[in-house]
């Protein structure tokens, strides 16, 4: 049972997962402060928890990403991570931040992404503490969920635009370009491909 006021009161649940050797490791989704009817009320925030048995048990670390804002009245708040890539040695998490709507990206060593070890990119800097610090949003239109092209090295992360959604690609995990006109085109009630 958890208890009030606690970042996870009102539920987690996992949103990434990656092995590292014998141990898996996962980005957990958390939420407190809710009151669903009014608006979606939640304060979002993302943990790490690790299991030594394939996933059956796991052993949460703590936060890990947290934002600058605070939980708001009839309003979804926080930042929470959705997509975690692995490049550079590095684990990259795309967030989404609540406040403008905006996907940020926040980093840890592969080697020790524990709590703590999480920076944020701002101002062209890896220099704000994952916990509260603040981060530059990437362009407007990258979303929060992608994966790596291994055979590129490019990092592929849907999008949207007016529209429908669309593919975007970044060689360094910041900066993104289309590759191509929308996807998935949505207008007048219909979807089209």
């Amino acid at each position: 049972k958890v208890a009030p006021g606690t970042y996870d009161s009102c539920g987690q649940w996992i949103h990434h997962v990656e092995q590292a050797g014998s141990k898996g490791i996962a980005w957990v989704h958390n939420e407190t402060e809710c009151h669903y009817a009014a608006h979606g009320q939640s304060h979002m925030s993302t943990s790490l928890a690790i299991s030594d048995d394939y996933g059956v048990t796991w052993k949460d670390y703590g936060l890990i990403l947290t934002g600058t804002d605070r939980s708001t009245a009839n309003k979804i708040t926080g930042e929470d991570c959705v997509a975690v890539i692995v490049r550079d040695g590095y684990y990259y998490a795309y967030s989404g931040r609540y406040r403008n709507g905006r996907t940020i990206v926040v980093r840890a060593p592969v080697s020790d992404p524990g709590p703590g070890k999480w920076m944020k990119y701002f101002q062209s800097k890896w220099d704000q503490p994952g916990l509260g610090g603040d981060a530059t949003g990437l362009a407007r239109g990258v979303g929060d969920r992608g994966a790596l092209w291994t055979t590129i090295s490019q990092t592929l992360m849907l999008g949207w635009e007016h529209g429908g959604i669309t593919l975007l690609s970044s060689a360094d995990g910041i900066n993104f370009t289309k590759l191509r006109e929308p996807l998935i085109y949505v207008g007048a009630g219909r979807v089209s491909w």
